[in-house]
């Protein structure tokens, strides 16, 4: 229901959200608010009997039995061979003292339900079958009236006939993909990359190629959003990586670049309590490299996309000026953790990936991955307004940065900001990010 919910912030108009959301809404007994989206449907598109059917239904279950009669009054007269709303019908009027009433629709209810079961057995013995009689959901142009309950998904034809055409989905007629309204995801430090099938802006940073000089790993540091997670001979061999790093340590025990090193190593392992014990080490040995707070803030996030419960110590860092708010938690182990507020941990996990950012802009004003992670941090936040300020911050430095175009659009389409997101939408899409078409599509 999330994703829907998302869809209409954007896009309050949008047929098949809107519906779907009713449905949803419905089967968890939330009726008045079902009652609003299938009002704005019929709004919209006063013709739509299932609609007018599904509202009927949720008036019933609130006792509104004279609304649900006005809406199958429709639905009937441009379906007089629909049984199931005969039924319904005569219950309601039978609730309503209507008796006379109740028993002509029963007995039409009777008559066409009759029809209807003739008829497939006359199919049956033709070998005709109703190819869609099993599916859980119905195409937007099918308005047979029996699927009034299934969730609507968009028409496929067109697609499929592009993709019959052509093999990739990125080619043909990429505004008909089915794209899921996502953001783009952010970017994160790394040796391994997965590629994409439309080729995309690269992004040269100066203070890449510099840490990459100074560090001299075995592997190449970049920026990417599009990590490759690991296989099987590939995490053997960072886990070879860190008992070399082990010890070289032994022997240089306050070089930074080796607790960096190995921090890099114990993350793409996803063993994120050493990677951040590694990478709080290189930092306070030194303190002006970048991409140690980088690799930080993107360590936190992971962490909490893992575990959103995670204790607040887990994502403590060492700030080399002043006392930090992570500092002052060290004190939280003596209290009980269901006493921790959910919401205000959240929000320190949140505050401390910010602050990581923040350090990496004062060290590197245009290092644009970080306006783009913050401006996603923000967005999770629902700041929209803020993440926007972020990506545009990036774009000001990078005016081919793709991605950050995609996400600018979505955050400005969840304000309201149409026109403008659509603009971004565009620009995103000639940029390489051909999922911009469909979600373009479905805006107008």
């Amino acid at each position: 229901m999330a994703d829907y919910d998302r869809v209409i912030e954007m896009d309050g108009n949008n047929l098949i959200a809107l519906f779907n959301r009713g449905l949803l809404r419905a089967q968890v007994a939330d009726n008045n608010r079902a009652i609003k989206d299938f009002d704005k449907v019929i709004e919209i598109e006063p013709d739509n009997m299932m609609a007018y059917i599904n509202r009927a239904t949720l008036h019933a279950e609130i006792g509104d039995n004279v609304s649900a009669i006005q809406d199958l009054n429709v639905v009937l007269n441009e379906h007089p061979d629909f049984f199931t709303g005969y039924y319904m019908r005569a219950e309601m009027k039978r609730q309503l003292n209507d008796l006379r009433g109740a028993e002509h629709d029963y007995l039409a209810a009777r008559n066409e339900e009759a029809k209807a079961k003739k008829q497939a057995t006359t199919d049956a013995a033709d070998g005709r079958k109703r190819a869609s009689e099993s599916k859980d959901t119905r195409e937007e142009t099918d308005k047979d009236i029996d699927k009034f309950n299934l969730l609507v998904v968009a028409d496929k034809e067109a697609s499929q006939k592009s993709q019959s055409k052509y093999q990739r989905e990125s080619r043909g007629r990429v505004q008909d993909l089915n794209t899921k309204v996502t953001l783009e995801p952010k970017f994160v430090l790394t040796y391994y990359d997965k590629g994409f099938e439309v080729n995309r802006p690269v992004y040269f940073s100066k203070s890449m190629e510099k840490a990459n000089r100074m560090l001299n790993l075995n592997w190449k540091l970049k920026a990417v959003n599009n990590e490759a997670p690991l296989n099987e001979m590939q995490v053997q061999t960072h886990f070879r990586s860190i008992d070399n790093f082990s010890r070289l340590l032994v022997q240089r025990p306050n070089d930074a670049r080796l607790y960096f090193g190995r921090g890099m190593d114990f993350m793409l392992v996803q063993d994120y309590e050493n990677a951040l014990k590694d990478i709080n080490k290189a930092i306070e040995l030194q303190p002006d490299f970048l991409q140690s707070y980088f690799v930080r803030a993107v360590i936190m996030s992971k962490q909490l996309e893992l575990d959103p419960l995670l204790p607040p110590e887990a994502v403590t860092q060492e700030s080399p000026a002043g006392v930090s708010p992570a500092d002052r938690l060290k004190e939280l182990p003596k209290i009980a953790r269901a006493k921790i507020p959910e919401v205000s941990t959240k929000s320190f996990k949140y505050d401390a990936i910010l602050k990581d950012y923040e350090t990496v802009l004062r060290l590197d004003p245009d290092f644009i991955f970080a306006y783009y992670n913050m401006a996603e941090i923000y967005s999770l936040e629902k700041d929209y307004r803020a993440a926007i300020d972020s990506y545009s911050k990036a774009l000001k430095i990078e005016p081919q940065f793709a991605e950050a175009y995609f996400n600018r659009g979505l955050s400005r389409l969840s304000i309201g900001e149409t026109a403008v997101g659509l603009d971004d939408l565009r620009k995103a899409g000639e940029l390489g990010i051909v999922e911009s078409y469909s979600i373009i599509k479905r805006m107008q």
